[in-house]
């Protein structure tokens, strides 16, 4: 392959999506991504690694967004059901 190439899919858990460098483009937009060995994933795009990236790190920061605010209901909930007279 000659140019370094950056694939993403869809995955079950936010941000919904997942992805990595292209190791190898089969067939039907399906890849094998680096350090994923062993694996193939039908992908939704492929770009070039560098726009990837820069996806990916938008991706990851939303993700620990995500989930420094679900830590935070998580503790008003709590907060909340201890408060709240229990039957």
């Amino acid at each position: 392959m000659n140019q370094e190439l950056y694939a993403f899919w869809k995955y079950d858990l936010f941000p919904y999506v997942l992805g990595g460098e292209v190791n190898e483009i089969k067939d039907n937009m399906r890849v094998t991504i680096k350090g994923r060995e062993g694996y193939i994933y039908s992908v939704f795009t492929i770009l070039p690694r560098e726009q990837g990236l820069l996806i990916q790190e938008r991706l990851d920061k939303l993700e620990k967004s995500y989930d420094e605010k679900k830590e935070l209901l998580n503790k008003y909930l709590k907060l909340v059901s201890e408060i709240l007279p229990h039957n």
